[in-house]
């Protein structure tokens, strides 16, 4: 049997090119994330209630980025949480999954004013994915990204059947666990670029990198392999923004951090969410945690922004479209890795 290979961030650098950019101010960070919805920064919030409420959409909408309000309330919550937003005049999306009737709460929440649909669920290359990518797109004329998906037959369905765009990742995420529970998954730099090779079959699709960067090096390599945008839960987990309380332990200040799929929020949600089946508890494929606080997301923002615009530079990139067709990888070692992080030296 042969196995392929399967490449994740740390698998890979971006190599150096000839750069006629002056300055770093000079790259654009302008995206295009579905047809004719363009954002000045390529970087979205997660649909994650302990990443994303009200406060953590109007100030990515206001610094040119966007969020996902979460589908783990009723529609009717939801959809007051979309209005609220929609009172900054803020641009947002409202997410959907498959699980109750998902037309109504689409309904509730573009009436309330959402901007566009995500229609997330976690294994997203399903028969009744693609039926209800299908409804969506003929009920709604707003932009609509699917997923999730990993791989070119995933993407090459999702997109026949009417997605703008494409959540690509599976199992990648800091407190995700899919592929230890479920076995199942594929490394992101090699599932971005299956899914861009799906993406270069179709005229104005898209492809939205879901989770497991860690810092601003791989948010470049994620677009460098394909991606329009990326969606990010651990980046912008902890700031001042995200929901939660700040708590202290052993004299070091955190935010609490939860899995979707976590026990924990799996708890909650049944807590606060009726027509859950017996087994709902069961399916745990996330952890619960703390990230350290961060301060104001517009710092992390600002700290993310220009590195990304380093790595650009790097490249020879003046912007996403150029970077998509200068980049250029190299896969390297464990020592590779090593000699990119700082060592040999004592932290101070």
């Amino acid at each position: 049997m042969a196995i392929p290979l399967g490449l994740s961030f740390d698998d890979v650098l971006l190599i150096p090119q000839k750069s006629k950019i002056n300055s770093r101010a000079d790259v654009s960070l302008k995206t295009e994330i579905a047809p004719n919805f363009f954002l000045d920064i390529p970087i979205i919030a997660t649909n994650m209630d302990s990443v994303t409420g009200v406060e953590m959409a109007v100030v990515m909408a206001g610094y040119g980025g966007l969020a996902f309000i979460p589908r783990f309330d009723v529609p009717e919550i939801e959809a007051q949480k979309i209005a609220d937003v929609k009172k900054e005049k803020a641009r947002v999306f409202a997410t959907v999954g498959l699980r109750d009737d998902f037309m109504v709460r689409a309904k509730l929440c573009i009436k309330a004013g959402a901007d566009g649909l995500l229609l997330d669920v976690a294994h997203g290359h399903m028969t009744k994915m693609l039926t209800a990518i299908k409804q969506l797109k003929t009920t709604f004329k707003l932009p609509l990204i699917a997923g999730t998906i990993a791989t070119y037959e995933g993407a090459m369905d999702l997109y026949s059947a009417g997605a703008d765009t494409l959540k690509v990742g599976v199992g990648a995420g800091s407190i995700c666990i899919t592929r230890i529970v479920a076995g199942s998954g594929v490394p992101q730099i090699t599932a971005l670029s299956e899914a861009n090779r799906a993406k270069k079959r179709f005229k104005n699709k898209f492809i939205m990198a879901d989770a497991g960067m860690k810092n601003s090096g791989d948010i470049v390599k994620a677009l460098a392999a394909g991606a329009d945008c990326v969606c990010t839960g651990t980046l912008l987990a902890g700031t001042d923004e995200a929901p939660g309380k700040i708590v202290e332990r052993e004299g070091v200040y955190y935010k609490e951090y939860n899995g979707s799929t976590s026990t924990l929020e799996k708890q909650r949600e049944m807590g606060r969410h009726n027509g859950h089946k017996p087994h709902f508890g069961l399916h745990v494929e996330g952890v619960s945690g703390f990230v350290r606080y961060k301060g104001p997301v517009k710092i992390v923002l600002d700290q993310l922004c220009a590195g990304i615009r380093s790595g650009f530079s790097y490249s020879g990139a003046k912007n996403i479209e150029e970077l998509h067709k200068k980049a250029q990888f190299i896969q390297i070692t464990n020592a590779g890795l090593r000699e990119s992080h700082a060592h040999d030296v004592e932290l101070v």
